[in-house]
């Protein structure tokens, strides 16, 4: 009886809190995203992010937004959680079975009492929790690297719509230039001061200045939809907050390249990936071979004596009930 309740002691302490590992990766890939890129994972409601999106939106706050309201971006962070369960999960161990017989004999009384637990459960443990980790480690990697493109996405773009608008403002105040200048040459023409030419030339610079604001207009708007995307908002929506001067992008060091190669968020994901199906094959050899398996405890009361023991119940290949294929697959 102190062995059964071991065993069950031993399934109960396996027990872990899915919360606490759910925040914890989410942490994990703040810490990525912060190195990375420089930026914070904010916990943004919807309704806070709409908010903010009221107002004129500067680069990190577009950020911050694009963080809590983009699809790319909850899908994510919803498989990270999602791998963090299956990883809790996979160090828990179904509970054992328990069958207790009661028989009168003669006058006399037996007692069984047996405890049995699938073998296969207990052998590949370690080999499921290594799977496990695995595929939480690629699940991470690929969160923080989904993030962080998303956060060079959202800050180019909004560089691209802020540089659009000022374009746009540019060839607005180049349209009233030019329309100025076309009066006063249409003024001067009909007194007589230019010819026809000075006059034709004019209204083709209008027309060309024209031109060149309709298409920054398509340009911003198009930007604008871009960034807009990330938002969760229509491309008119959005606001730009005024920025006085842009800075010029950093030189890149020349063993850039190599850096980015060594740190990339795709290999350590291929990498996790790749050890992870390993560890499933292995574990999925040893389901196949053991399905039926188990192992145990049996106590027994009979006339006044009593014992307990253990048990292994195997399975005998005699038929073919398909394994061969099953280890194949």
């Amino acid at each position: 009886m102190r062995a059964i309740v071991g065993l069950v002691f031993v399934l109960l302490v396996s027990c872990t809190s899915v919360a606490s590992r759910v925040e914890r990766e989410r942490e994990q890939v703040a810490s990525e995203l912060r190195a990375r890129a420089g930026s914070e994972l904010e916990a943004l409601d919807e309704a806070r992010a709409k908010e903010w999106l009221a107002q004129p939106l500067g680069p990190d706050q577009a950020v911050a937004v694009a963080l809590a309201l983009d699809p790319r971006a909850r899908e994510a962070l919803a498989e990270l959680d999602i791998s963090s369960a299956r990883r809790v999960r996979s160090g828990l161990i179904r509970n054992p079975a328990l069958q207790l017989g009661l028989a009168r004999l003669d006058g006399e009384t037996d007692l069984d009492l047996d405890l049995m637990q699938p073998l296969a459960e207990l052998l590949t443990l370690g080999a499921r929790v290594e799977r496990a980790e695995g595929e939480l480690l690629a699940e991470r990697a690929r969160a923080a690297r989904t993030l962080v493109r998303l956060v060079h996405d959202v800050r180019r773009d909004w560089l691209d719509a802020a540089l659009a608008e000022r374009a746009e403002v540019l060839a607005r105040e180049r349209v009233e230039a030019e329309a100025a200048a076309t009066r006063l040459a249409d003024e001067l023409h009909r007194a007589g001061n230019v010819v026809d030419s000075v006059l034709t030339l004019s209204q083709l610079a209008l027309a060309d200045a024209r031109s060149r604001l309709a298409l920054a207009e398509t340009r911003t708007t198009a930007a604008r939809e871009r960034l807009a995307r990330h938002l969760g908002i229509d491309g008119a929506q959005t606001e730009l907050a005024p920025v006085p001067e842009l800075a010029l992008p950093r030189v890149l060091s020349g063993g850039f390249a190599t850096k980015v190669e060594a740190a990339s968020l795709e290999l350590q994901e291929a990498r996790a990936r790749v050890e992870a199906s390993a560890h499933a094959a292995g574990v999925a050899r040893w389901d196949v071979l053991l399905e039926r398996s188990s192992l145990g405890l049996t106590a027994r009361k009979e006339e006044g004596r009593e014992g307990a023991g253990p048990t292994l119940a195997l399975t005998l290949p005699l038929f073919d009930d398909g394994l061969e294929d099953a280890l194949d697959d």
